[in-house]
């Protein structure tokens, strides 16, 4: 019976310790864990130039002359002024296409008298190239612009006068400036 008894014993002690001790490896499968990545998009730029415009005047000449030998000087002009767009890249696909609503207005340099009075009357009205409508060049005919420009009259009865209206001439000029008609914003 004391073999029987220390073989309970013993018996329950290896039954017991197994319970309470274990070999122990981590060879089982990771646990997973999902995560979710957001993208996000760099902010726009839209304040670069859609394009550069190009203003030749070039082929234009603005004479004054004394055809009728009167002492008062005629306004001649002829030839044309040459506006050209170049779409920027990365403009929109209607604009490297067609290019833009092109607009023009006529002014004259600060002073630009001759004895306290104007040399030139020019009409500072905004005008509308191509009707309005997109282009990527296009031209001003002197015609057109004879309408808009006008000679004050000035008598030069001697070369005095001629010097000092020369000098006055030269000391000032007609400007254009070519922009792209503003998009109307709608409410």
């Amino acid at each position: 019976m004391k073999r029987l008894s220390l073989l309970l014993a013993l018996a329950l002690l290896v039954t017991v310790g197994g319970v309470y001790a274990t070999w122990n490896y981590a060879q089982g499968t990771a646990a997973f864990r999902d995560k979710y990545l957001t993208a996000h998009l760099t902010d726009k730029v839209t304040d670069t130039a859609k394009g550069t415009i190009d203003v030749n005047i070039d082929g234009l000449t603005l004479t004054i002359d004394d055809a009728n030998n009167d002492h008062r000087g005629e306004l001649i002009m002829a030839g044309e002024i040459v506006i050209t767009f170049t779409p920027a890249e990365g403009a929109d696909t209607n604009v490297d296409t067609d290019g833009i609503a092109l607009q023009y207005q006529l002014g004259t340099t600060a002073d630009y008298n001759y004895q306290g009075n104007p040399i030139f009357t020019v009409n500072t009205t905004v005008q509308a190239l191509n009707d309005g409508n997109p282009t990527k060049s296009i031209t001003i005919p002197a015609s057109e612009l004879s309408s808009l420009i006008t000679l004050n009259d000035m008598e030069l009865p001697t070369v005095d006068a001629y010097t000092a209206f020369k000098t006055a001439l030269h000391s000032g000029s007609i400007q254009i400036t070519v922009s792209e008609v503003p998009v109307a914003v709608t409410p």
